[in-house]
């Protein structure tokens, strides 16, 4: 298998420039929901970031590889794939957040950053 030569995009059949927006599209969702997970304060919105978006991106990335090869086996696997991913990813997301709330972690307010600023400057005042 070749890699198409982007730079004719003109001359790419239409299933391989679905691909290309849909690989894409699934890589874009990727690494908003790896700044989610790097930036956000708290595990409940760190998993929210990651479960929604790695779920969208692997469904585009399987769908980007369903229209590049075409109807067949092999798209068939995918598409039990992606439903799979779309019933386990957002039900394991779910259950380990209901696991994290029993155990006592708690969401994040506006309070815990401003009580958390207002001891750092009591350290840096303590210097």
């Amino acid at each position: 298998m070749t890699i198409p030569d982007l730079t004719q995009l003109s001359q790419l059949p239409v299933n391989d420039i679905a691909a290309i927006i849909l690989i894409c599209g699934g890589v874009f969702f990727f690494l908003t929901s790896t700044i989610g997970l790097l930036r956000f304060p708290d595990l409940y919105s760190r998993m929210h970031a990651t479960g929604k978006g790695d779920t969208l991106a692997v469904l585009l990335i399987i769908a980007g590889a369903i229209c590049h090869h075409g109807i067949n086996l092999n798209s068939a696997k995918l598409l039990l794939i992606a439903i799979f991913i779309f019933i386990a990813n957002p039900t394991g997301t779910h259950a380990i957040g209901r696991a994290a709330y029993r155990c006592g972690i708690k969401p994040w307010t506006r309070k815990d950053q401003d009580t958390r600023a207002a001891e750092a400057a009591i350290q840096e005042d303590r210097k």
